[in-house]
């Protein structure tokens, strides 16, 4: 398996950082870095706006969202993310974020890698865990989500096409679990950096459709219930708190259907 993957080593670390870093969640709870939108709108120069994390729920005074009373449970960790239901759109829904439209057009959950381009997966866990068409082993999965996104600016905007990955939201709307390493991409730009094959530049109204593999390890799978909402999310700025409850009121979830 390493001949296929050996050449896009480092661009594969750095992307999967990259999404760790803009999740903001990642499989960590705690101390997780600041994050940006769904994309970052980056300038001729190369430089980025990042957006700063909210403060959380106690300091911002947003509390918690009124139709859940979280207070009331007794199993809550002692610091918690969660979201409200008006942040979370099915998919048939797009959602424009800073003048970028997203639509997931399509998502499958399978071990199998397919068809798809072998030299495109940046896999970097054990050799163990997968074969050498790809398939995964030992309980992981791919979650492989088509996305359509369109400029509707009038400028060129650069996009970071992997979303900030999937969530599992309980009954409260409380995340409970995540998966950010995005490992596929259809077809890689190559109009910047090595690292930056993720990224693409849109003319104001072009459109464009990628195809994007999120990798759920076993461990995450295993602590997923039934009951848990599994969505994508396409913009949730980290806003860890050291104690309690916190949330991003301008979080948009897209509830994943295969």
């Amino acid at each position: 398996m390493r001949k296929y993957l050996s050449l896009f080593c480092t661009a594969a670390l750095v992307s999967a950082l990259v999404c760790v870093v803009a999740t903001g969640c990642g499989n960590t709870p705690a101390g997780a870095g600041s994050s940006s939108d769904g994309y970052s709108q980056v300038q001729e120069d190369g430089s980025g706006s990042l957006d700063q994390p909210p403060a959380s729920s106690e300091e911002s005074g947003e509390g918690h969202s009124p139709d859940v009373d979280r207070d009331a449970a007794d199993d809550l960790p002692a610091s918690y993310v969660y979201t409200a239901e008006d942040n979370i759109i099915p998919m048939s829904e797009s959602a424009t974020i800073d003048g970028i439209t997203w639509q997931i057009l399509a998502c499958e959950k399978t071990t199998e890698f397919g068809d798809r381009k072998l030299e495109n997966l940046n896999y970097f866990y054990g050799d163990d865990d997968i074969d050498d068409k790809g398939n995964l082993l030992k309980g992981h999965y791919y979650m492989f989500v088509t996305f359509r996104y369109t400029n509707t600016t009038d400028s060129e905007v650069e996009i970071l096409r992997n979303a900030k990955g999937i969530s599992w939201l309980d009954e409260r709307y409380i995340i409970r679990e995540y998966a950010t390493d995005c490992i596929y991409i259809d077809e890689y730009w190559n109009g910047g950096a090595p690292n930056e094959v993720y990224h693409y530049r849109l003319a104001p109204g072009e459109s464009v459709t990628s195809e994007l593999g999120y990798i759920v390890r076993s461990e995450v799978a295993d602590e997923v219930e039934e009951s848990y909402r599994e969505c994508m999310a396409l913009r949730f700025a980290d806003c860890w708190t050291d104690f309690g409850g916190s949330t991003d009121p301008d979080a948009v979830f897209v509830e994943l259907e295969y």
